[in-house]
């Protein structure tokens, strides 16, 4: 398993719920005999997902394809790249996955810091007082 950091002290509100913050990790493999013959693995850490349910499973993209326009998506790239064998060079594949899955972790951590965001908010409104950095600057002097 991996480590989880409790970060509940982030809610101030007393109707909010328990928050983790949890370690997780993707890797990508692309293996073959030449730029013709290659094969890539993407491992992606699903036991976090909301509601226990893992979106991000080859069979979850493979169920969404039966579906109305039935077009096969690539579950490395998150969904995001038709799985039509468009993209023959093993190296602009791996560049491809690589850009959407750092996309998503960058979602991620978009979310921490709006959660952050969100608790200092919350703990002027419950203290009452303000910790905006805009209120604590001096005016620039305008001679400068």
């Amino acid at each position: 398993m991996r480590m989880s950091q409790d970060v509940s002290y982030l809610n101030w509100k007393s109707d909010a719920s328990h928050s983790f913050l949890y370690e997780a990790q993707t890797s990508c493999v692309v293996a073959g005999l030449d730029i013709r013959r290659w094969v890539g693995y993407c491992f992606v850490e699903s036991y976090f997902d909301v509601d226990n349910e893992a979106r991000d499973t080859p069979m979850a993209y493979y169920r969404d394809s039966q579906g109305e326009g039935g077009l096969l998506m690539d579950p490395c790239t998150f969904g995001f790249v038709p799985l039509d064998g468009h993209i023959k060079d093993p190296r602009e594949w791996f560049l491809t996955v690589l850009e959407y899955r750092l996309d998503q972790i960058k979602g991620e951590w978009r979310q921490v810091v709006q959660k952050i965001d969100q608790s200092v908010r919350d703990y002027e409104k419950v203290v009452g007082v303000s910790t905006s950095l805009n209120e604590h600057r001096t005016p620039a002097d305008p001679n400068k």
